[in-house]
């Protein structure tokens, strides 16, 4: 006999001042709902709500990424990125609030265009990447509060993760598993993270990734929205190369608008465009000598005409759920509907992966024999055996001279496969920071380690403030941010309002 499974409790459709009416869609980590913001003068803002699923609401690792995505999404204000209202917590589990984008994602647009049902031309395109870049030129050079960079990296550029609204509006999303320096701790520890296809090579070796890794899927985009196809030659990420070049699969393109793609394409990252901004001036002076420039507009019609009757439906149904919610007393005068997506022909973009260094190539061959795929295995973990062994031994040899090399803030990070960068900053700046004991020379502190897996201690002390330690590893880089607090102001005792008066000692002189 099956043991009876354990019913799912109700989603409550309350958040906070927030009416939930509606699913958008659901992802391996978090539900998307449209609600509806209720203030004293009734329901008068629609928003997208991403809640953390139940089920992950308990686990604290999924809930502390969350909270990073929620923390840096609150920092990005730009016209090209989603914006963020607040963050909040209802049911138990946190949510972020977040504007409603009125329209569809690239993905469903680029299946659109495949399947014939309406023609984009090169040039919207080309108008669409320029805004990508725009918004990952913005999350780039964000700053702190203090100044400091945030070093922020999407990580994850692809279709899915940008919306195209009706009104021609060009928005990035889903900044889940960017790296960022406000971030908690440390980065993602040894991981891939992000859609294979669109993965910079040094980001699927597992190296550290910096904004070029996202000049590489923003490449791979313009090649593949222009192309109407994937770029690549074999979908095993460590033999891809191009197909051919752009030219020869559009009619339009022409050699220059080719070697744009290449050099954002380029394995060497030191090859590639050097920011976004650059790439992004590439395209506009492309377009300017074609004479050709797309307006908003013109993106708002090519979303229309794809997709006009399923966002009517959408309307109608957002109509009638608030008229329910402005005549509901309570929250059981109304449920939530299923909310068509823009097509329900479009098979849904495969989700992000999140990896160790060398298993990415693993997933790649899942349809061949399993006996082949248990060698290949065990001759993995063989190997990392022997690599940990040697790595351990050559930490031994050299423990009497810490690597640890102080770097000017400005100079470009160090890119070989056996180093992390390690990056401290601490408040107040008369903080002084100590790597394993030994007292860097500034604070910001940026230096270079060796990749290991053993435990390392960072400590920050300043006079007249609480210090502050923390355990990292060095598999993949480290960026803290800490902020000691002023140290408790000992309370004295207080002064008695009349002290009593002391008796006499019996001298022993006296009679």
């Amino acid at each position: 006999m099956k043991p009876l499974s354990k019913q799912p409790r109700p989603i409550s459709l309350r958040q906070g001042r927030y009416c939930l009416f509606a699913e958008l869609g659901s992802g391996s980590t978090a539900t998307l709902y449209l609600a509806a913001a209720q203030s004293a003068l009734g329901f008068d803002k629609i928003h997208a709500l991403k809640c953390l699923r139940r089920e992950l609401a308990d686990e604290p690792e999924f809930l502390s990424m969350f909270v990073d995505e929620a923390r840096l999404a609150a920092r990005l204000e730009h016209p090209n990125v989603v914006r963020t209202v607040e963050v909040c917590v209802g049911d138990g589990r946190p949510s972020i609030v977040m504007e409603y984008v009125e329209g569809c994602s690239l993905h469903q647009l680029l299946h659109a265009a495949r399947s014939g049902a309406v023609k984009v031309e090169t040039a919207h395109w080309i108008a669409i990447v320029i805004e990508i870049l725009a918004g990952l030129d913005y999350a780039h050079n964000l700053a702190d509060f203090d100044g400091g960079p945030l070093a922020i990296v999407h990580r994850d550029i692809s279709p899915g993760n940008v919306l195209v609204s009706s009104a021609g509006e060009v928005k990035l999303t889903d900044f889940g598993i960017a790296k960022a320096a406000l971030r908690s701790g440390t980065t993602a520890v040894g991981t891939i993270k992000g859609k294979m296809h669109y993965m910079a090579p040094e980001q699927i070796r597992g190296e550290a990734v910096d904004a070029r890794a996202d000049v590489f899927a923003a490449g791979v985009l313009l090649w593949e929205l222009v192309a109407g196809r994937s770029p690549w030659n074999t979908p095993n990420p460590k033999q891809r190369k191009l197909v051919e070049p752009l030219s020869r699969s559009v009619s339009d393109v022409t050699p220059e608008l080719d070697a744009i793609c290449e050099r954002a394409l380029a394995s060497d990252r030191t090859a590639r465009y050097q920011s976004a901004e650059e790439m992004l001036r590439a395209l506009e002076d492309y377009n300017a000598r074609r004479a050709r420039r797309v307006s908003r507009l013109e993106l708002g019609r090519i979303v229309n005409s794809a997709f006009g009757a399923q966002l009517e439906r959408r309307k109608i149904i957002v109509r009638d759920q608030l008229a329910k919610l402005r005549n509901a007393h309570s929250a059981m005068d109304w449920s939530l509907e299923q909310l068509p997506g823009a097509s329900e022909s479009i098979p849904p973009e495969p989700t992000s992966v999140s990896l160790r260094p060398g298993s990415a190539a693993r997933r790649v061959g899942r349809g061949r024999v399993y006996v082949t795929l248990l060698v290949v295995v065990a001759s993995l973990f063989a190997a990392l055996f022997l690599y940990r062994t040697r790595v351990r031994w050559q930490d031994a040899s050299q423990a009497s001279t810490p690597s640890t090399t102080p770097a000017d803030p400005t100079a470009p990070p160090i890119t070989s496969a056996s180093q992390i960068e390690l990056y401290v900053v601490a408040t107040p700046p008369e903080a002084a920071i100590y790597v394993d004991g030994r007292r860097m020379p500034a604070n910001p502190h940026r230096g270079y380690m060796q990749k290991d897996d053993a435990p390392h201690r960072v400590r920050v002390e300043a006079a007249n403030h609480v210090t502050i330690e923390r355990d990292v590893t060095y598999e993949d880089d480290v960026v803290l941010r800490l902020k000691l607090d002023p140290a408790p102001v000992p309370r004295k005792a207080p002064k008695p309002t009349s002290a009593p008066e002391a008796l006499p000692t019996a001298s022993p002189w006296d009679p």
